[in-house]
């Protein structure tokens, strides 16, 4: 089954992680940890599972009566607008932190001497997140996009020669990061 950053999961391991991802956004909405405590009493919860695919090569094609290329579309559209919700709530109910969270990630992007995968991922994010919200000034999608493909271990060591386990990745994912960051400023 493919996986969303570099390690392919087996249905095994999927269903265990999406298992304890459920019972954790449960849990968070239940223990009212989200959006600074407040959680809307009887508002719908909903999940997008987007994995093990098989969209036709006619997208006219119908499957048992389900067209999976226009239920794509529909599920995309969804979570384009309940992404720009989220921003939406993030920026009235906590407009300071957002601020705060995004120059913090791209200050540590910008200046960090070894950054970890994981890391650097939510980092990626923040400034993605203040980007999108006109909070940052730059850098451009075009590179946030860049970044986000090419600090993955298997990305990182091709380009560099190394193997996926070389314990100077941490480095030089530090330096790919500054170096386009820096070149995208200037």
């Amino acid at each position: 089954m493919p996986g969303i950053f570099h390690r392919p999961l087996d249905r095994r391991r999927f269903l265990f992680a999406s298992t304890k991802a459920l019972a954790g956004a449960v849990l968070i909405r239940e223990w009212n940890l989200g959006a600074g405590g407040a959680s809307p009493e009887g508002e719908a919860v909903r999940f997008a599972l987007l994995s093990d695919t098989h969209v036709p090569a006619d997208p006219k094609n119908e499957y048992r009566k389900f067209n999976p290329c226009e239920n794509l579309k529909t599920v995309v559209r969804q979570v384009v607008e309940y992404e720009e919700q989220a921003r939406d709530v993030l920026l009235r109910t906590a407009p300071e932190e957002v601020e705060d969270k995004t120059w913090r990630a791209y200050g540590l992007l910008k200046h960090a001497r070894r950054l970890s995968f994981e890391e650097t991922m939510n980092l990626l994010s923040g400034v993605r997140l203040g980007v999108g919200l006109n909070l940052l000034p730059g850098p451009g999608v075009y590179t946030l996009n860049k970044l986000l493909i090419y600090t993955q271990p298997a990305h990182l060591a091709a380009l560099d020669g190394r193997s996926t386990g070389d314990r100077e990745l941490p480095t030089v994912r530090a330096a790919f990061v500054r170096r386009l960051l820096e070149a995208e400023s200037s």
